[in-house]
């Protein structure tokens, strides 16, 4: 600035304009809340040409890192603060360069950060940007600016997203707390084409599942086949499988894995929320071997079901035997070895006496069996035994159980020669105990046999005291028997007894013995299933209805009350058995559980009975205190509490307990995969967990305020799991009770928050209390910031109380709102606890407050800090100011230390004139600036004052002459007359004189004056002779010809002038008229500062016409024109004014011109003969 005003001191002025041009006319930009950016704008000089200045701004939350520049090309830094913000962010950025003022406006939005360009301000806008960009919203969602969204700041949902965030999956995560938050749907599937029928398939055959999502978002599903010829490409799939909400899933059909005739499988897709089902169904050709085909197997298992009937004596015999005929003949119709069925219809045949038949059958069967013997030899020793039997001759059969014992003995045909054995082999028809021991050997081999578990049990039947232990085999055999109630009574006690020892197979075990029930329903057998009961420890609704038949049948069998009372059914109604109840009256050792049972019944239904009822109060009533100590809960406590524990019984150590059992609740859930219910309180840092068993978990609830999420086997949580929760008790007199006695408990205190909150109205009392909780530290931030808000809307209404003065000035200012800060700012000033509001001023910012208070603050701070200069209370200062509300001493320190637009400077010291105030040195630093920008409104105005003041900078009054000088000279732009008289007094006092401009200021100014006082000629003549002989000449001298004495070179000549730029070329074409000569070209000598004259002789009567070109254009003329020969003063007695007149006579007066030629020429000859030519 200041070379510019020195250059200007020399007469110096830059006459090319700088044209500035910005990268930016004016910024609107988001920034993410508490966030610090730095950015940047550019300033260039179009034409070229260096640009210099400052930069200022006008919000203290934006500052400049660069705030002078100089350059052609200039980059301004600043940096916005958005720490403790809200809103917007306004103001402007004011630029003093030397090629103007400039004003670039900026709105700085306060938002949170904008991932991948989106503008995220709403939970909507979330979802939205979550749907269209899963991805980038997940890195969003996981990020440290996520909670500093304004729609973060509701407790209810940080306090969901603080459950939900860093969990298990984090897609499922985001997903969740946007279905939680009711931003958007849970995502539902459903399954296009359920029932898919495929025929004749020969080659393997490929389809799709179709998976249809009902609105975008994560999603999970698990598939699964329960058929081997069914293959699927994926085990799961995700949202990323999906394209739009469409997910296909291919599968594959192998024929090589289907049997012959209708093959179903279903394949099930699983997600969160449900089950889909796709049934698929194929048939494959029934051209396949018989033992596959599905009649044949029909009809062949409908035969063996009649034989064992019948080897079981059920129902009629020839009615069993004539259906088994009926099902073979079917099954030999479908038979791929019709022989082999042939066998069985000769055995049914010889069942029935009808030997005939059944030799016919052997007949048929004879070729086919003998021919394949040596392959089926099992069909081999089936037809051999029938053959002996119908003989019945001994011989035959000896001979033919000497052949099966060889094949047995060999291993083959193991199955069906050890069978016939078994009926023909005298040695094990003799000896029971042998047989039963070959049966359980072959058992061993793994032989699963309907007829080997047939014979064991006739063997049994026989000799029921060869069961002397109770193993596999022999529970397989009872069950076998049981089945086909083919166990006689007296076996069915003996297994009973064995039954309650058995280590293996108990679950087969207890089937054989309840089926065993059916048909001898005797307390041995009862015994034994409610003994394997117990050792099963079985407490479902099933065994407590054989516990109810052994209780009422009075078995002796220990611990049999017991888990009467552990199986007992929570809808249980009426009393218990009396002789369990004086049972339990004496001696127990049940768990708490069946207690609480126990003792609710007796509650419920034996006040009546006096003796049950005394013999049970005292343990009761231990009971229950016991159990408040342990914290127990479920429905049965639940009533036993409500009963038994009075208000009067609360003392200190039950208060300390009582509060989880009075708060609990049952919480159900009916997804099986939850394990886990997770609490989250608004008003509380953590969470608190309890594990679902069955579905279900007690847990004390002590605030309305909870979120209820829910956590599966892989850390995964849900928000959306449909559950029920409802209050275990009700009593609101131990509540009271209890909040008294236990003040302190944490909760209580929390609870009693939440009710003052609730009422709106405080007394000095509550808003005590709720500054003690505000101050804990287990307290969530936003609850706190809450609790602090309304103790901030209370003491902003009673402001003249201690209190009130001693928690502004301690509270911490973070957890305050924008409109709390407020609120404390302005009780801080009007207490005239200035420092602290400024310094609250100073980091959160002041223009919330209303103005008054805001002049308050800075004008006490002023006087604060002796008119010092600071940066914020400038800022204030001028805030107030500008706004309307300035008084002497925001003005006075705007003078000292205030810098922008000279606009505004301007109106800083036309306030500090009118009111009289120091101006300090602002009039000069408002003229220097005017003068470095070329900004010159109220320029002379700035000036006047200026030169009133005390010292005068001589450099800087010289500036402001050369520019109103130039101003003039250039433009025609008319000073004030008083500027020419300073410029006189300049030009008469000043050692060193004023720049030529100035002198031609002057002089041009004389040259309009209709008259000149003497000093002014004597003047006018001394700057014109010394313009002259800096070869400064231009044509308004000619207008002082009668006043001054102008050079001869001037005189008699007509001045062509031409201002373009300095530093260019400039020549003229110009031709005489009206002889029309030839056009003559001749360079324009340069002048003064872009000025170019040329001094033309014209005489009567001639004329001229010119064309002016420079070197920007040598084509088109820059100026055009003509100019005429005009009579002059002061011509007549030099050469040209004599041979001017010579013409004009001649024209005029023929009669002198001849006398007037002859003195002319005369006179040039005794010139050129008494002179010499220098």
């Amino acid at each position: 600035m200041r070379e510019r005003i020195n250059r200007l001191a020399k007469g110096i002025v830059d006459y090319d304009d700088i044209q500035v041009a910005f990268s930016v006319t004016r910024i609107e930009e988001p920034i993410a809340f508490d966030d610090r950016v730095r950015n940047e704008f550019r300033i260039v000089c179009e034409n070229g040409k260096t640009v210099k200045g400052l930069v200022y701004s006008t919000n203290q939350r934006v500052s400049l890192l660069t705030d002078n520049f100089m350059g052609r090309d200039c980059r301004i830094l600043y940096e916005v603060d958005a720490s403790y913000a809200e809103g917007n962010i306004k103001g402007e950025f004011q630029i003093v360069s030397s090629g103007g003022e400039f004003r670039i406006p900026y709105c700085f939005h306060i938002c949170a950060a904008n991932p991948g360009g989106f503008q995220v301000n709403t939970l909507r806008e979330f979802a939205e940007f979550a749907g269209q960009a899963p991805d980038e919203a997940l890195k969003y969602f996981e990020s440290p600016d996520f909670v500093k969204n304004p729609f973060m700041q509701d407790s209810g949902l940080r306090v969901l997203y603080d459950g939900l965030w860093g969990r298990g999956n984090r897609q499922n995560s985001m997903e969740e707390f946007l279905v939680g938050a009711g931003a958007k749907k849970p995502v539902r599937f459903t399954v296009k084409d359920k029932e898919r029928i495929y025929q004749s398939v020969t080659e393997p055959v490929s389809g799709e599942l179709i998976i249809r999502r009902s609105t975008a978002g994560y999603l999970y599903l698990t598939l699964s086949c329960d058929a081997d010829f069914i293959k699927l490409e994926s085990a799961a799939v995700n949202s990323q499988d999906f394209t739009g909400d469409t997910c296909t899933v291919p599968y594959t059909i192998y024929p090589g894995r289907l049997h012959a005739g209708v093959n179903d499988g279903v394949i099930r897709i699983r997600g969160l929320y449900g089950e889909e089902q796709v049934h698929i169904q194929v048939t494959l050709p029934t051209n396949r071997t018989w033992a596959d085909g599905p009649a044949f197997k029909k009809d062949f298992l409908n035969f063996v079901s009649l034989y064992l009937r019948q080897e079981a004596g059920e129902y009629e015999k020839n009615l069993l035997l004539n259906s088994m005929q009926t099902a073979l003949s079917r099954a030999h119709a479908a038979a791929r070895y019709p022989a082999v069925i042939r066998l069985y219809q000769a055995d049914v045949y010889l069942l029935q006496g009808k030997r005939e038949q059944a030799d016919q059958m052997l007949e048929e069967a004879k070729l086919t069996i003998l021919d394949n013997r040596d392959r089926d030899v099992s069909s081999y020793c089936y037809y051999m035994f029938l053959k002996a039997r119908k003989s019945g001759e001994t011989a035959k059969v000896q001979s033919m159980v000497k052949l099966l014992r060889k094949y047995y003995e060999e291993g083959v045909a193991q199955d069906m020669a050890f069978y016939i054995l078994m009926q023909t082999d005298p040695e094990l028809l003799e000896n029971d105990s042998l047989a039963l021991s070959r049966l359980k050997a072959h058992f061993r081999t793994g032989c699963r046999s309907p007829y080997l578990y047939l014979g064991a049990c006739r063997l049994l039947n026989d000799s029921p005291e060869l069961l002397r232990v109770l193993e596999e085999f022999e529970i397989h055999s009872l069950w076998f028997g049981a089945k086909h109630h083919m166990v006689t009574e007296k076996l069915a006690k003996a297994a009973s007894i064995l039954a309650i020892q058995a280590k293996k197979c108990r679950g087969l075990c207890l089937r054989f013995l309840m089926k065993l029930y059916e048909d001898y329903p005797c307390r041995e057998i009862l015994t034994g299933i409610c003994a394997l009961l117990i050792r099963e420890n079985r407490r479902g609704p099933e065994a407590f209805s054989w516990y109810v038949r052994g209780v009422e049948e009075d078995i002796h069998l220990t611990r049999l009350y017991e888990y009467y009372l552990y199986a007992l059914p929570a809808d249980y109604e009426g009393p218990l058995p009396r002789v369990l109840l004086l049972y339990f009256s004496y001696n127990h050792t049940l768990d708490y559980h069946a207690r609480a049972a126990l003792y609710l019944n007796v509650l419920t239904y034996m006040k009546d009975d006096a003796e049950v009822y005394r013999a049970y109060e005292s343990q009761i009533e231990d009971f229950a205190v016991e159990q408040v100590f342990e914290s127990h809960m479920n429905r049965a406590l639940a009533d036993i509490y409500s009963q038994m524990i009075f208000p009067e019984m609360v003392d200190e150590k039950i208060a300390r307990v009582l509060p989880k059992l009075l708060y609990a609740r049952e919480i159900r859930c009916s997804v099986p995969d939850m394990r886990q219910a997770v609490f989250c309180y608004e008003e509380m840092k953590g969470e608190t967990t309890a594990t679902l068993r069955g579905g279900r978990a007690y847990v004390p609830v002590y605030l309305d305020h909870v979120h209820v999420l829910f956590q599966d086997d892989f850390g995964n949580r849900y928000s959306s799991i449909p559950y029920t929760m409802e209050p275990m008790m009700d009593c609101r007199t131990l509540k009271e009770q209890t909040a008294k006695i236990n003040a302190s408990h944490e909760m209580m205190r929390l609870i009693r928050c939440r009710e003052i909150l609730e009422q709106h109205s405080y007394s000095a009392e509550d808003i005590e209390i709720l500054k003690d909780i505000s101050q804990e530290e287990n307290i969530h931030e936003l609850f706190r910031k809450k609790l602090v808000s309304e103790i901030v809307a209370y003491y902003y209404k009673m402001e003249e109380t201690a209190e009130c003065d001693e928690y502004f000035l301690s509270i911490d200012k973070k957890l305050l709102s924008p409109d709390d800060r407020q609120k404390v700012m302005d009780a801080l000033v009007t207490k005239d606890y200035y420092e602290e509001a400024y310094r609250m001023a100073a980091r959160y910012g002041y223009r919330g407050l209303g103005l008054g208070r805001i002049m308050k603050l800075a004008t006490k701070m002023i006087l604060k800090v002796l008119f010092e200069r600071d940066s914020l209370l400038l800022e204030m200062a001028w805030y107030c100011f500008s706004r309307g509300r300035g008084n002497d001493v925001i003005v006075e320190y705007l003078c000292s230390h205030y810098n922008g637009l000279g606009q505004n400077m301007y109106r800083v010291l036309e306030a500090a004139v009118t009111a009289r105030t120091a101006v300090y040195d602002m009039p000069e630093r408002l003229l220097g600036q005017m003068l470095f920008d070329g900004v010159y409104c109220h320029l002379d105005e700035v000036f006047r004052l200026y030169i009133e003041g005390k010292t005068v900078d001589e450099s800087l009054v010289k500036a402001y002459l050369v520019v109103k000088s130039s101003r003039y000279f250039e433009e025609d732009e008319r000073p004030d007359e008083d500027i020419f008289s300073y410029i006189e007094a300049q030009m008469k006092d000043s050692a060193g004189g004023l720049p030529e401009i100035c002198m031609l200021a002057l002089v041009k100014y004389y040259s309009c004056l209709d008259r000149l006082t003497d000093s002014q000629v004597r003047l006018c003549q001394e700057m014109v002779d010394g313009l002259y002989q800096k070869r400064i000449i231009f044509g308004f001298y000619q207008k002082l010809a009668g006043v001054i004495t102008l050079p001869r070179e001037l005189q008699g000549k007509t001045v062509i002038e031409y201002h373009g730029k300095r530093r260019q070329s400039v020549w003229i074409h110009q031709r005489l008229l009206p002889d029309g000569g030839e056009t003559v070209v001749e360079n324009i000598p340069h002048m003064f500062d872009g000025y170019f004259v040329k001094l033309v002789s014209l005489f009567y009567g001639e004329t001229l016409e010119y064309e002016i070109y420079d070197d920007s254009n040598s084509e088109k003329p820059v100026m055009k024109g003509t100019v005429s020969y005009s009579r002059q003063e002061g011509t007549a007695g030099n050469r040209a004014g004599q041979l001017d007149e010579l013409l004009r006579m001649r024209e005029t007066e023929p009669e002198g011109f001849r006398e007037k030629m002859t003195d002319y020429a005369v006179r040039d000859e005794m010139t050129e003969k008494l002179f010499e030519y220098l």
